[in-house]
């Protein structure tokens, strides 16, 4: 077993953990006199959305096959049209016209502030868009592992 604890030096000098419990009930089971390597890495942001792996992943892969186009960048001029047609929007004042417009939101990009409830919809409606234009069956992210 090889737990990772996350942590910071705050002003003072001293460590912060993220979970200071279960640091020290792990080092009160390590070994006495047994020799542990301490390692020290700056902590990487890793993206775990599920919803969006299983978009990309899934649904966007198997919209792209039932399409026929095999370029590399179809996936990416897909999705654009989704959001499109079945992505959040929002007002924007233009900096041109001074004319409000209807802008896409990102719906799962990294600072996208689309609520989990949308980002569901917005895949539903795909799926059922791609099942009534293609004719094709997309599984539910418990039918498939991405």
């Amino acid at each position: 077993m090889n737990p990772k604890f996350r942590c910071r030096k705050n002003e003072q000098g001293d460590i912060e953990y993220a979970d200071r419990e279960g640091y020290y009930k792990f080092i009160k089971s390590m070994k006495i006199y047994k020799p542990y390597d301490l390692i020290f890495e700056p902590c990487t942001k890793k993206i775990s959305d599920p919803m969006r792996r299983y978009y990309f992943g899934v649904v966007m892969v198997l919209i792209k096959d039932a399409s026929g186009d095999n370029r590399p960048y179809v996936k990416d001029i897909l999705h654009e049209e989704m959001k499109n047609m079945f992505g959040p929007k929002r007002e924007i004042v233009s900096p041109v016209t001074g004319k409000t417009i209807l802008v896409n939101e990102s719906v799962f990009g990294n600072k996208s502030s689309v609520p989990v409830g949308k980002k569901k919809e917005f895949v539903t409606a795909v799926k059922m868009w791609a099942e009534e234009f293609f004719g094709i069956y997309i599984p539910d992210p418990r039918e498939v592992s991405t």
